[in-house]
């Protein structure tokens, strides 16, 4: 089948891991790696509208 996949764990690393997959011509999978202990400014809105 073949594909591309690649874990992040660095954010000066995430672009270079999106241009790879962009550039492999393959259906890609990129595993970024986040702390649970902060929590998104997306998730917060999402929160205060009552949507979680």
């Amino acid at each position: 089948m073949g594909g591309h996949g690649e874990r992040v764990e660095r954010l000066e690393t995430l672009r270079p891991a999106l241009e790879r997959a962009i550039n492999s011509g393959v259906c890609s999978v990129i595993d970024v790696a986040t702390d649970p202990a902060v929590i998104s400014e997306l998730l917060r809105v999402v929160a205060q509208l009552g949507l979680m």
